[in-house]
């Protein structure tokens, strides 16, 4: 490819170190560009003659295709693609992927930290001993429980859902799984696992010890558990949200640790982020929250940032990609 013929991809709301991984994939035939996510003005003067976006923590829509021209592919850095308006895309041709695969294993880990830290009270007890002064082993605040033999709702069962499926099954929980887009009876489900496919999200709820989410933002799932939901869990049960802030009405979240229906619940997501800081949310003492950074370990920002150029290399030079969404 001659330097006159080089593609240019702009890169969007990125909040890594470095651009090292995209340009070691992209390097010898396009020219990278930096745009600040919260620059619209920005954004959409670098897009103007652009092949292909890499984003993160920035919103492309029918605006900045329109700006774009000779836009092939939009990228996101991970899973979710809800800052990717995917319909005004398809209509205008212009291919979609995500990466997902770099930080599966990660999510599912920090979903079943979570999960653990909750069960045992962890960082309830530990702000006893800090800021109280207080060490009773014996506390009546004290209500940890032992999951082993408990029932395991697990909404999405996806890369995420099924890797928490099986840290769970490990320690012997009973798996209720709620996923409508997947034909379970094509998956390879391990034998020793105790796992039930359920018809509805109602049926999970009810039956389930603890709850954990691992679906896309979407109109079907947005505030997918809302009051009515809350109130079809099993009482004092726990929830676990890993995947967007939006699928939780916070609310209706907060009435529930409140009021008991729920014993607590771990978030690594929420809305906005960052939260406002006067959230009335963050004064429960029966939650944890974690600052959407589920995804990271010491090899998973690297990855994903080599998949999603990969990705985009793949698109401009006419190949098939890996995780094409449209």
């Amino acid at each position: 490819m001659t330097e006159s013929h080089r593609f240019k991809v702009v890169i969007a709301g990125s909040g890594f170190e470095n651009d090292e991984p995209e340009s070691e994939q992209l390097g010898d035939i396009a020219d990278l560009v930096h745009a600040d996510g919260e620059s619209r003005e920005a954004l959409l003067t670098e897009v103007a003659d652009a092949h292909a976006i890499l984003v993160d923590a920035a919103t492309i829509d029918d605006e900045v295709f329109a700006a774009g021209p000779n836009l092939k592919v939009v990228t996101g850095y991970g899973v979710g693609i809800d800052q990717i308006e995917v319909d005004a895309a398809a209509r205008r041709g212009i291919t979609v992927c995500n990466s997902p695969e770099a930080m599966s294993t990660e999510v599912a880990e920090h979903a079943m930290g979570l999960l653990f830290a909750l069960a045992r009270q962890l960082t309830f007890s530990d702000a006893d001993v800090r800021l109280r002064n207080t060490w009773d082993p014996f506390g009546k605040a004290y209500r940890p429980v032992v999951l082993r033999g408990k029932n395991l709702g697990i909404v999405g069962f996806g890369r995420t859902g099924t890797r928490s499926a099986g840290i769970a099954a490990g320690v012997g929980m009973n798996l209720l799984v709620f996923d409508p887009l997947i034909n379970h009876e094509e998956l390879e489900i391990p034998t020793d696992w105790s796992i039930r496919f359920c018809v509805s999200l109602e049926e999970v709820v009810s039956e389930a010890d603890a709850v954990t989410l691992h679906v896309p933002l979407t109109d079907q799932t947005k505030e997918m558990i809302n009051a009515e939901t809350l109130a079809k869990f099993k009482r004092g049960s726990l929830l676990v949200n890993v995947s967007r802030g939006g699928v939780v009405d916070q609310d209706a979240l907060y009435d529930a640790l409140r009021s008991g229906q729920l014993t607590a619940a771990g978030l690594d997501v929420f809305v906005p982020e960052p939260p406002t800081w006067n959230e009335r949310l963050l004064e429960l003492p029966n939650l944890i929250l974690t600052p959407h950074m589920a995804w990271r370990s010491e090899k998973s920002g690297r990855q994903m940032q080599s998949d999603a150029a990969g990705e985009v290399r793949k698109i401009l030079l006419g190949e098939t990609p890996r995780w094409r969404v449209v």
